[in-house]
């Protein structure tokens, strides 16, 4: 059941009843509980991740510049490398606590992003703060199901082998179609592979019955096969906007 003060009932129903939970959220949106929510479980996600690899930004930061010289031949100064590492660094030093501003932001644009696309595809939006609402229950949601999995990841595998991951990348949890791919691939490839996410194509599963849900509250509804191509075209778009990013400056 749907409450304003325990979150967990509300992310209980967005995992296994989304619908029928979306419409409540729908009737009575909440903002701040969601989004402090997932924050919560990212900081200490982020805290198990810093604790259990220890992450070398230095180095992070060397294997992302060598695979852009070695992608499109174009090299840094050294100047320009340590101006690099050094922003690395000191993002490093808020790496635990990066969720209480990194989730907001992703919170708001989403919800901005869908808000201008309900308006152009249908000439009529839910409010912004209903929006808003089903974006943060729904990461939320992936969050207290995501964090945990990365966090078994960690524990599961040794230290040593921890320390052998690609240093280029943070995420130990495989969870699209990149793995699949050898070392040296295309790197717009594998952007669109990396594209193919589990958890973000649940995410967006969320959004279109929360949607869905809350569109049904309308006096006019909005097919939920409709609202599922703006959920996804606006996805697809972003997708194919970042591989041609890559494609073009290498990373």
């Amino acid at each position: 059941m749907y409450t304003n003060a325990n979150p967990f009932p509300c992310l209980a129903g967005v995992l296994v009843s989304p619908y029928e939970t979306f419409k409540a959220i729908g009737q009575k949106p909440t903002l701040i509980t969601p989004i402090l929510t997932a924050i919560l479980i990212a900081i200490i996600g982020n805290a198990f991740y810093y604790w259990r690899v220890g992450p070398d930004w230095d180095q992070r930061v060397r294997a992302r510049i060598e695979s852009h010289r070695v992608t499109t031949g174009e090299t840094m100064s050294s100047d320009q490398v340590a101006q690099q590492v050094a922003t690395a660094k000191m993002f490093g030093n808020f790496f635990v606590l990066l969720p209480a501003i990194s989730i907001p932001v992703f919170c708001l644009a989403i919800a901005g992003l869908y808000l201008l696309a309900f308006g152009m595809a249908f000439l009529k939006a839910p409010p912004f703060k209903t929006i808003l609402s089903v974006v943060a229950w729904s990461e939320a949601a992936i969050k207290l199901v995501g964090v945990p999995m990365i966090m078994i990841v960690l524990l599961a595998v040794d230290r040593q082998e921890l320390n052998k991951l690609d240093p280029a990348s943070s995420k130990p949890l495989k969870s699209n179609l990149s793995i699949l791919l050898p070392q040296g691939f295309s790197p717009t490839i594998k952007s669109l592979a990396a594209s193919l996410d589990i958890f973000t194509i649940w995410f967006l599963v969320l959004l279109t019955i929360g949607f869905a849900g809350i569109a049904g509250l309308a006096p006019r509804n909005i097919a939920t096969s409709k609202i599922a191509i703006l959920v996804f075209g606006m996805w697809l778009t972003w997708v194919l906007i970042k591989a041609c990013l890559v494609f073009l400056f290498g990373y």
